[in-house]
């Protein structure tokens, strides 16, 4: 269930203007399955608010066969758009490709003049396509992660901006969210903020032996008996005209100022891209607080390994606010 509410809640939202929501009776096995419940709240919802029900199917009767097993459908796919031309079509190109190379000088041959005529508004027209750059424009707000992936590589953000796709939620996702959701009811009263169905919904689906670990590791680190002057500090701040948003772990105050800290809940050390995360945590907590940027240092902590990482020469605002107008102006 929680898998099906976290993808229909992607599905839901990338909707612009309309929203198709289908189930069936029958999957791929001998039994019929009753639609989802996230199907059935949906359903209800636009039918109250005029929404048109396309096709409403009663429910199969017991012992009903599946018509997918009792009548199969079989097709190839991806459907060949030559059909049976195909093998007629393939022996063309070995033929094709034994025949002697052309030098594509004039001929005698009317024919084969225009032959080399049409080859070569081909070959034009190939290394054409081949030099066209297709510019991908950076969304008007990014989120940290986006950063850092436009720091890493900026070709594969922008084939992820171009075709967005859903992404899993793992038993590693989930269980540094509730590690994270763990840290955070040390030091302040979220545990009551929205009730513990809702910290229910985040725990790991299982018990978790490794998410126990982890609070033990936390426990005996350097952290657990420091206050922190702020826990999930969330932001928003505007750089090069684009506007991020992120949420800080944790704040804490030092000698001459402030450390920002991010839990990581693995235990390998992240490549230098990853420090652009700390970066931008850094100057927005500098913009939230009023603190000189200088006054303020940012930390990974391994919880696994107890081990803090502090990586020195973090991007200042006009290395970050370079890192986002250099790829408006050449992300493709």
């Amino acid at each position: 269930m929680r898998e099906e509410m976290r993808l229909a809640y992607v599905a839901i939202t990338r909707a612009k203007s309309h929203l198709l929501c289908t189930t069936s009776w029958w999957r791929d096995g001998t039994q019929s399955v009753a639609p989802s419940e996230i199907f059935t709240m949906i359903a209800a919802a636009a039918s109250g608010l005029g929404g048109l029900l396309v096709s409403d199917v009663a429910a199969p009767e017991d012992g009903a066969e599946n018509p997918t097993i009792e009548n199969p459908i079989s097709a190839q796919w991806p459907r060949d758009p030559l059909g049976n031309r195909r093998q007629a079509f393939d022996a063309a190109i070995e033929l094709v490709k034994s025949a002697p190379i052309h030098s594509l000088q004039e001929s005698h041959s009317d024919e084969i003049n225009s032959w080399m005529g049409d080859a070569q508004a081909l070959i034009n027209e190939q290394r054409k396509v081949k030099d066209q750059t297709i510019r991908v424009a950076l969304p008007p707000r990014l989120s940290t992660s986006t950063l850092v992936a436009l720091h890493k590589d900026p070709q594969e953000l922008a084939l992820n901006i171009r075709r967005p796709m859903p992404r899993g939620q793992d038993q590693y996702s989930r269980r540094g969210t509730a590690f994270h959701l763990w840290v955070e009811r040390q030091f302040t009263d979220a545990a009551t903020l929205f009730g513990d169905e809702y910290l229910d919904y985040l725990d790991p689906l299982e018990e978790d032996s490794k998410l126990e670990d982890l609070k033990k590791a936390w426990l005996g680190s350097e952290y657990a008996n420091r206050t922190p002057a702020r826990v999930e500090v969330p932001f928003e701040t505007t750089i090069g005209g684009i506007l991020v948003r992120g949420r800080i772990d944790a704040v804490y105050a030092t000698a001459d100022g402030f450390e920002v800290v991010d839990w990581k809940t693995g235990s390998t050390k992240l490549d230098a891209s990853a420090a652009v995360q700390l970066a931008m945590y850094r100057l927005a907590w500098a913009k939230l607080s009023g603190t000189d940027i200088s006054k303020i240092s940012a930390a990974f902590h391994y919880v696994p390994t107890s081990v803090t990482d502090r990586p020195a020469d973090l991007l200042d605002e006009s290395a970050l606010i370079a890192l986002i107008t250099n790829a408006s102006k050449d992300s493709a």
